[in-house]
């Protein structure tokens, strides 16, 4: 008689499952991203012969065998704590250990991150365009201070306390808090498409054109749409560049970096209902992931549309060289905000996505970051306080209030340390180091000793034909991809990595 395959166990957790494969998508679209500024200000400034919205569709098409790998992965591995259980489990501990808390560390830079965008690209364009509708400087002036280091610092800390107040009280709090957050950006997206849409070229400038002046810009009385493009070209931007594939494959290293956050589910596997079935971790990652590619790719189209390719360049590297700076940055809030301006409901429901995306980053850093911990605890990597779970509320109490803290002062590093802000660029590259090799356990995990009866005794086992498994493609496939982009990082200054 055959032995039954061995199955994944481990020892019991006692955090609950609250999550639905729905909420886990919902989870995944948050985490991505759609709306933040990367691709549509930094990608045009370092890569301005790309062709953006193409850069984005092939961005996604690169990233798919990476979020079927982990999709895969998680069928077979359901544990919370994600590429943390996935690389101590096929690879080593210490290599697992070092990588995954590295990369813990580094998601809490990204929480200082929302807390700086749901102010400056969110809460001030909506507040400002609201002053200029209003023709109220008050607005203005309070717009203006919501950009200072001590507006972000005051309203991150107040989301970073809300943040570890839900997750205190239970991923089941979590979960209700989430739907006003993924539906309220839904709503966001159909108005800025909408917006986009329904907005000439010629329309924008004139609006752009009036709000700046009301602003008070230093060139925007004369037009400052036109002043942006002359000081583009009198510093020897090309703003009609020829198309350059180098430069649109360029792209999936910015447009990666909100892409591929399709898969952060990983960490609160055991949390989600259905996670060990495949069916369901590829629709909460695949799904997620294709979802956001298109909508981001159609976003950007809309926005060259309305605002030109010109202006979109001129702009990226007036902001990437700090050759200009702007009281409220000329990001698509702002863009949106400007062309929705005859409209105050209008303007909120484009600028309320930034808003409620923010707030979700917030908690999703702290699941991520609670998560790997939490389950190197369990391995008895940390004290065993730090894995304790309250029996009422299923949550890893101490560990979250720990969190909040340690992400408070991180705000605070931020906004007021500048070479501490400027490390935060680094974070995108550092993640493909660790997703290299997540994928890597992916493609091997059929053909390591040690946990091949694990992967027989998995859902993914039956993906195989003649000995060929295709977890290990999209593994392989995974890792080089990311690869790719850790050479793009390392070597072109504009992404922040190589350079002063």
């Amino acid at each position: 008689m055959s032995e039954k395959p061995e199955v994944f166990t481990r020892k019991a957790s006692g955090l609950v499952r609250e999550m639905s494969s729905y909420s886990a998508f919902a989870y995944n679209v948050l985490a991505i991203g759609i709306l933040f500024p990367w691709v549509y200000l930094w990608a045009f400034a370092a890569f301005p012969k790309a062709n953006i919205p193409l850069g984005i569709l092939i961005t996604g098409l690169m990233l798919v065998p990476m979020w079927f790998a982990y999709s895969w992965l998680a069928a077979a591995m359901p544990r919370s704590g994600g590429d943390y259980v996935f690389q101590t489990r096929i690879f080593s501990g210490w290599l697992g250990f070092s990588l995954t808390m590295m990369g813990a560390f580094m998601a809490a830079l990204y929480a200082a991150f929302a807390g700086w965008m749901l102010n400056v690209v969110g809460l001030a364009p909506m507040m400002a365009v609201w002053g200029y509708k209003f023709q109220s400087t008050m607005l203005l002036n309070f717009a203006k201070w919501l950009t200072s280091p001590w507006g972000v610092i005051i309203v991150s800390l107040i989301v970073c306390v809300f943040a570890g107040y839900n997750l205190v009280k239970g991923m089941s709090r979590f979960v209700k808090v989430q739907w006003p957050m993924f539906y309220g950006l839904m709503v966001s997206i159909l108005a800025i498409v909408y917006v986009l849409a329904t907005t000439d070229h010629p329309t924008f400038i004139e609006r752009f054109n009036a709000f700046y002046a009301w602003v008070g810009v230093e060139g925007a009385s004369g037009g400052f749409f036109d002043h942006l493009l002359n000081m583009a070209t009198s510093s020897g931007v090309d703003l009609s560049p020829t198309f350059s594939w180098i430069h649109t494959l360029g792209v999936s290293t910015i447009a990666a970096n909100s892409l591929v956050w399709a898969v952060l589910a990983v960490q609160q596997l055991g949390e989600i209902k259905g996670a060990n079935t495949v069916k369901n971790t590829t629709f909460f990652m695949v799904g997620a992931g294709i979802f956001s590619t298109i909508l981001m790719a159609i976003i950007a189209a809309l926005l060259i549309k309305v605002a030109g390719n010109d202006f979109l360049i001129a702009t990226g590297v007036a902001w990437l060289n700090g050759t200009l700076d702007f009281p409220i940055q000329p990001w698509l809030g702002l863009l949106c905000s400007v062309a929705a301006s005859t409209s105050p409901i209008l303007v909120f429901l484009v600028c309320i996505g930034f808003i409620l995306n923010a707030v979700q980053v917030m908690h999703n850093v702290m699941i991520q970051s609670g998560r790997i911990t939490f389950a190197a605890s369990l391995d008895r990597l940390f004290p065993e306080w730090v894995s304790k779970v309250d029996p009422k509320l299923h949550a890893p109490v101490n560990l979250h209030i720990l969190l909040a803290i340690l992400i408070g002062i991180f705000i605070l590093l931020y906004n007021l340390w500048p070479a501490f802000g400027a490390i935060s660029l680094s974070a995108a590259a550092a993640f493909c180091l660790y997703f290299v090799v997540t994928c890597l356990a992916a493609a091997l995990f059929p053909y390591i000793a040690h946990v091949k009866p694990i992967y027989q005794a998995s859902p993914i086992s039956k993906y195989s034909s003649g000995g060929f498994h295709w977890v290990t493609l999209f593994g392989v496939l995974g890792a080089l991809v990311n690869a790719v982009l850790l050479v793009y990082y390392v070597a072109v200054p504009e992404l922040g990595v190589y350079s002063t």
